[in-house]
């Protein structure tokens, strides 16, 4: 014989079993995969500045999709897309992760023929988007050509899309 106790435990257990599986445990915001508007946005041609203690450095680059949420593209020492220390190309590359709008484990190699030498520079960043000009701005850290764990800002904005 059924208890009027035990109806009202199993009314409780369906009332925990069907509003309590309802409820999201996982707190945790979901990865963004860039959207393609996302992936246009960042591609392009930047011109901007290196940034370190000593002053600034103009720069330029160039950013193309590599996959969806990867990019890479060419660093010149100069504002104009022309390379500042080698004799032809550019002077260096560049390639980094996009989660939402963070820019992440950005590297650039810079070659340089003038002086000889190869750095390394690395770190992460933030993507502004705006109807004025796209802002990336890393920080970032340089090893070689004559210097170790130096801290640089690179900041570019959007001149063009790509072709």
């Amino acid at each position: 014989m059924i208890r009027l106790n035990d109806i009202y435990k199993l009314i409780l257990c369906g009332i925990v079993v069907t509003f309590g599986s309802c409820s999201d445990s996982d707190d945790s915001e979901p990865m963004e995969e860039p959207s393609v508007e996302l992936t246009t946005a960042l591609s392009g041609f930047y011109v901007g500045s290196i940034a370190a203690d000593q002053g600034l450095a103009d720069t330029s680059v160039i950013i193309r999709p590599n996959g969806t949420d990867r990019f890479n593209g060419e660093y010149f020492g100069t504002s104009n897309f022309t390379p500042c220390c080698n004799v032809e190309g550019n002077d260096g590359t560049l390639n980094f992760q996009v989660e939402g709008l963070q820019l992440l484990n950005m590297a650039v190699r810079l070659d340089s023929e003038l002086p000889p030498c190869t750095a390394n520079i690395d770190g992460n960043g933030e993507a502004t988007l705006s109807e004025e000009g796209n802002r990336l701005v890393f920080n970032l850290i340089q090893d070689g050509c004559g210097v170790q764990n130096f801290p640089v800002t690179l900041t570019v904005v959007k001149v063009r899309n790509l072709e």
